[in-house]
């Protein structure tokens, strides 16, 4: 529903939202907040809420940690690689000589997971755990004679050995809806990354040198290594290798260890999680060491960021190892406070220049919502294209951010002012559930653009 009102002499219309809203998306946002130090030695991961982290204290042996219970140690000989989002199960490794058979905490029970039927281990390694999943679905690899196996192991059925082409295999990383498994198949004595599905049927990625070493909540995104540069990849979307940052040795590998659930976030190291540096990939914005990116997020650690571990699916929580090995890594969980309105890019310049859109209100149901574009075509004619999905495709020499089609829509002819600006001013619906997005982006008839059309920037909206 559209209608016209005057405000500061401008002519505006007045964009009603409610009714428009009809799907869900989670999506990142960015800002400074806080973060929290959990202590000294080896930061793994988090669970996929971001509640609990887990790894290895530095004397200690493994632990699971929550904001409120602070540190619980599971065990001097003991690595943790995994947790659910209460903190319940913890998947990692004990039990069979030093740490070698993968294992399952529930609480303070331990549970050795053994190996598959019919494998002998290899000496007293039988297997090692490397990822789990929400449900307490755990990954690894399993030993038969010291030839490597992936498996996955499920409370219901035990361990299987999953399939693989080659000499031997590993699963890195299960996604959190257990859904996906990432790795590597050996062949010829080269790592090829692959994936396995529901019913583990394998999918090898790419035919030289990778592993995958990182997945989103549902499996959509992959991410690992791929020769000596990280990697994200899709189904949609292939094989992309990331930029290295300025400043990067070439001698570093650089390996991706983790995604958000959008794709729109990928983080890791270059070099390696005992020595390097961390980085973090944001979509449109590229890779930036670490200790560059936080501190332009507001958040300050006051020492080298060794490694960025894990990253939550909403993309704003992250693990990061910080300091050097000697003495143990200072483990830190950091926090981006919610912004509602971030900047996603793909403006396409016209006669004015690149057209700015932003976008001001608190996203609180009945509260005020005031959309603007600025630097258009003055008096020229504009469509607001909103979606509830990112698309970013291709469309007259620019990029469609938003994807309109249904239940997304396009609100044709609204008239820009004397200066090419435009403002929408509503409320914000009732109603709409916490990490809600909906994207904008406004395409106006410009005999300046490259096609006949000039773009702003796409803006998504967040509830916090």
């Amino acid at each position: 529903m559209l209608r016209s009102t005057t405000s500061h002499g401008r002519r505006t219309p007045v964009l009603a939202l409610a009714g428009l809203l009809g799907a869900a998306l989670i999506a990142p946002a960015a800002s400074a907040q806080t973060f929290d130090a959990i202590g000294t030695g080896i930061g793994k991961g988090l669970s996929s809420d971001g509640s609990h982290a887990y790894g290895n204290t530095h004397t200690q042996g493994a632990f699971i940690w929550d904001e409120v219970s602070g540190i619980a140690l599971i065990g001097a000989d003991n690595d943790a690689v995994g947790s659910n989002p209460d903190g319940t199960l913890v998947a990692g490794n004990g039990g069979a000589g030093s740490g070698q058979e993968a294992a399952l905490w529930e609480g303070s029970v331990f549970g050795g997971l053994g190996t598959y039927m019919g494998a002998s281990g290899c000496g007293n390694s039988l297997s090692s755990a490397y990822a789990m999943s929400d449900d307490g679905t755990v990954v690894g690899l399993a030993w038969n004679g010291c030839n490597a196996s992936p498996f996955r192991w499920t409370l219901s059925g035990g361990m299987d050995q999953l399939p693989y082409l080659g000499s031997s295999g590993r699963a890195n990383d299960i996604s959190a809806d257990g859904s996906t498994i990432g790795g590597h198949d050996v062949q010829s004595g080269t790592w090829l990354a692959c994936i396995w599905d529901e019913n583990n049927d394998q999918t090898i990625l790419l035919e030289t040198y990778s592993s995958i070493y990182g997945l989103s909540f549902d499996g959509t995104y992959a991410v690992g290594q791929a020769g000596d540069d990280p990697f994200i990849w899709s189904e949609v979307d292939g094989m992309r290798i990331l930029p290295r940052p300025a400043g990067v040795s070439p001698s570093l590998d650089g390996i991706a260890l983790a995604v958000s659930a959008d794709g729109t976030t990928v983080v890791g190291v270059y070099g390696n999680v005992l020595g390097g540096a961390g980085f973090v990939w944001r979509e449109g914005e590229g890779t930036e060491l670490a200790e560059d990116w936080f501190p332009d997020q507001g958040i300050q650690f006051g020492d080298s960021i060794n490694a960025v571990m894990d990253v939550t699916p909403d993309g704003r929580t992250f693990l990061l190892n910080l300091g050097d090995l000697i003495f143990g890594f200072q483990i830190v969980r950091a926090e981006l406070e919610h912004e509602n309105f971030q900047d996603v890019g793909n403006g396409l310049a016209g006669t004015n220049g690149e057209p700015d859109l932003t976008g001001v209100g608190d996203l609180l149901g009945n509260d005020p919502l005031t959309i603007t574009l600025d630097n258009g075509l003055p008096l020229g004619n504009a469509y607001l294209c909103v979606g509830f999905a990112e698309l970013n495709a291709p469309f007259k020499a620019g990029v469609m951010v938003p994807d309109i089609s249904a239940p997304g829509f396009v609100i044709e002819n609204l008239p820009l002012d004397g200066n090419g600006d435009l403002v929408l001013a509503s409320t914000w619906p009732a109603g709409i559930p916490s990490g809600f997005s909906v994207y904008m982006q406004y395409w106006i008839s410009d005999a300046g653009g490259p096609a006949g059309f000039a773009a702003s920037n796409g803006l998504r909206a967040t509830t916090p």
